[in-house]
């Protein structure tokens, strides 16, 4: 299960994957550009992740003052 933070989140990862299916059937993607693809998604969602991270390590210190 993916976990997201929102729900643009969720429409933004099924429209980027949704668009490397679509393009993999239009344009005979084969398993390697399927990857370079797959692997862009990834890097998107984990400086996200770590966006979120630092904004809560932000949240903790101002409380923890």
């Amino acid at each position: 299960m993916i976990i997201l933070n929102d729900i643009q989140d969720a429409i933004i990862m099924k429209n980027k994957l949704s668009s490397v299916l679509r393009r993999s059937n239009t344009f005979g993607m084969n398993v390697s550009d399927m990857q370079v693809e797959l692997d862009m998604i990834i890097g998107d969602l984990l400086k996200n992740i770590d966006r979120i991270e630092s904004n809560m390590e932000n949240e903790y210190d101002i409380y923890a003052d």
